[in-house]
């Protein structure tokens, strides 16, 4: 791997400078570590975060921290598994799963490895492999030939079962290098996101209903 040093700030302003009110600045970039307050710096590799854009969407980092997922509710052991491509549920009729690219993960950990037993430090950040959930025929990418890891949605949608790969997948070395943690949290996330549509549109059907008998006891009335 090539030395990766910085070229200069990125901050979309003149002379490098950060946007003091910009949110995203407020934290630490997933991309170049750089600390909060402080501006990003370019690398000279280029790959598809290569300018660190918003401090790679501030959200996802926000997204993946346990302390921002919404508490378990009671009465309530399965998940609703949103699709991340189409945005419908995966289900028994329309099945899916989870994947990511395992060999490019075992790639990135042998060269953060490789950096810091060359420079006695830890390596430049590289952002994790992100893991997608998907229905099968959702898919695009489809690299289960060249090293795809996938787990059936039926192994994640109870607590349980999300909790038992979770232990599981903390034998494997590779796992440090994907985003599994915002994987976790985007389940629970849009598990509750869909149980509160759906209370939201029971209400206003009752709502309707109800509406609706009274306008008709009215106009019997009249």
């Amino acid at each position: 791997m090539p030395d990766q040093a910085p070229e200069g700030g990125n901050t979309g302003l003149a002379g490098g400078r950060p946007a003091t009110g910009d949110a995203a600045l407020q934290i630490e970039c997933p991309q170049c570590g750089a600390q909060p307050g402080q501006p990003c710096t370019i690398r000279r590799y280029r790959g598809p975060d290569a300018r660190h854009r918003a401090r790679i969407e501030a959200f996802e980092a926000a997204a993946a921290d346990p302390a921002n997922l919404p508490p378990p509710w009671p009465g309530r052991d399965t998940f609703e598994l949103v699709c991340m491509r189409c945005g419908q549920l995966i289900t028994a009729q329309r099945p899916g799963y989870a994947a990511v690219d395992r060999h490019a993960a075992m790639r990135r950990t042998a060269a953060l490895a490789l950096w810091r037993a060359e420079h006695g430090v830890a390596g430049p950040h590289m952002p994790p492999l992100r893991w997608r959930l998907v229905h099968s025929d959702c898919d695009k990418v489809r690299r289960q030939a060249r090293g795809d890891a996938r787990i059936r949605a039926q192994d994640l949608r109870t607590t349980r079962r999300l909790l038992r790969m979770s232990a599981a997948l903390t034998t494997r070395r590779w796992v440090a290098d994907t985003d599994w943690r915002a994987l976790v949290a985007y389940i629970i996330r849009g598990s509750a996101v869909v149980e509160s549509n759906t209370a939201a549109a029971r209400r206003h059907a009752d709502a309707a209903e109800n509406a609706a008998k009274g306008g008709a006891a009215q106009g019997s009335h009249g």
